[in-house]
């Protein structure tokens, strides 16, 4: 398995290419994930004790990654563009 981390300000993506996976770490508390909530078969929100988000995972990225309805879009959509290894969709306006 290769796996490539990109460090941000409060986030680090952690992309696995072999398993066509993107995971989000949100902040950096160290947090441990105790629920997780799929908002579809191909992007999950894991949450923390206190309800905050501690990461976020995308699954099939080889399609492509839908930000829509994720928390934190606007920054992942910068992050992405910056990494520039996933194609990625978001509309701003919803």
């Amino acid at each position: 398995m290769s796996m490539q981390s990109f460090g941000l300000i409060d986030m680090q993506l952690r992309l696995d290419p072999d398993a066509h996976i993107l995971y989000v770490v949100v902040g950096h508390s160290g947090n441990m994930a105790l629920e997780t909530r799929d908002l579809d078969e191909r992007r999950a929100v894991d949450y923390d004790l206190a309800g905050d988000i501690v990461g976020i995972e995308f699954r099939d990225i080889d399609e492509g990654v839908d930000l829509d309805g994720v928390p934190h879009a606007s920054r992942l959509a910068r992050a992405l563009q910056i990494m520039g290894a996933v194609q990625y969709e978001w509309s701003e306006g919803k």
